[in-house]
């Protein structure tokens, strides 16, 4: 084993050590912590210099992508107006590992002025912000990794795994569904799984033919249009079936033996009548589902009164990155 490799494994036991130790402290201001954020009316400000304002930041996002609304807010730029925007129904959580730092005077100050309930996650339960604050959270530990031990390392990673533990804590006590998770995140995947209907990726024009198209007349519109290789038969208004090109090739074999009678099929010979379709609101996840398990390209879409209003290729929902 190399000597880099071993440094770098003595780097992950550290944190997890780490970690572990503040798993096995965690306890009622953790519960505290979490009562007093539940009950909250507004939002939850987070805060935080250097390293701990980085894992205040992610704190945010996290409690903002998981239903509780929130924002980052830098306390320097706090006490140069943006206080403004803390309300006494808001909640702030601040992180400092020694919970000394200057900067935070203003923040805390503010904070008890207006009765804003104030969460620290610090080492130190008697520094100036643990003094002050409604609820401590430890995050001390017994070392941080690294040659010097002096880089923000371990308490850093403590930070962000209680934070985390925090958001989504809030989030299972709120019911956070997968619908919900998705809102937040309508453009990333799940959300796109999630939300995406039928009718937002179909096709609103489709190929036809009459049960009586001949052969020729078939394949000229089978090879045409958006959607190729599938054709819907209409008796005037009627959905009377469809062709794709399998349909197609399995009537062809069939009268490989009667060449002549190749030319008298029409399309009311080589339809399927019981077409498989899918509700225009159905979530397109459910169609690719469909797609996949009946191993066919093409669903027809009808609205809620069973009327045919377009089609779904398989290959739309793939460009469509779903």
């Amino acid at each position: 084993m190399s000597v880099e490799l071993d440094f770098a494994r003595s780097v992950f036991a550290t944190e997890i050590e780490a970690v572990g130790e503040l798993h096995k402290n965690l306890g009622p201001s953790f519960e505290m912590a979490i009562g007093i954020l539940k009950k909250t009316q507004g939002k939850v400000i987070t805060s935080g210099l250097g390293k701990s304002g980085i894992i205040a930041q992610k704190l945010s996002a996290t409690l903002s992508s998981t239903g509780t609304p929130s924002f980052y807010l830098h306390p320097t730029e706090g006490a140069h107006g943006d206080f403004g925007a803390a309300q006494p129904e808001d909640v702030f959580i601040v992180i400092s590992y020694s919970g000394e730092s200057s900067e935070l005077l203003a923040l805390v100050d503010y904070s008890k002025q207006n009765k804003i309930p104030l969460i620290a996650l610090t080492s130190n339960s008697k520094s100036f912000l643990g003094d002050r604050a409604r609820v401590v959270l430890d995050i001390s530990v017994s070392q941080e990794a690294g040659p010097l031990g002096l880089a923000p390392s371990s308490s850093t990673t403590a930070s962000l795994v209680l934070c985390d533990a925090l958001a989504l804590t809030l989030m299972k006590i709120k019911n956070i569904d997968s619908m919900g998770f998705a809102q937040a995140h309508p453009k990333g995947s799940l959300g796109k799984k999630l939300l995406t209907q039928v009718q937002d990726v179909m096709v609103r024009q489709w190929p036809r033919v009459t049960p009586e198209a001949s052969l020729l007349e078939l394949v000229e519109v089978m090879s045409s249009g958006e959607v190729r290789g599938f054709v819907c038969v209409f008796d005037n208004s009627n959905l009377s079936g469809v062709i794709t090109d399998g349909d197609l090739r399995r009537a062809l074999q069939k009268t490989k033996e009667n060449e002549d009678s190749i030319f008298k099929l029409q399309a009311q010979d080589i339809m399927s009548s019981n077409s498989k379709y899918i509700l225009e609101n159905a979530k397109a996840e459910l169609a690719f589902s469909q797609m996949n398990k009946f191993r066919i390209q093409c669903l027809v879409v009808k609205n809620k009164d069973l009327e045919v209003v377009g089609l779904l290729h398989i290959q739309d929902l793939i460009n469509y990155r779903l």
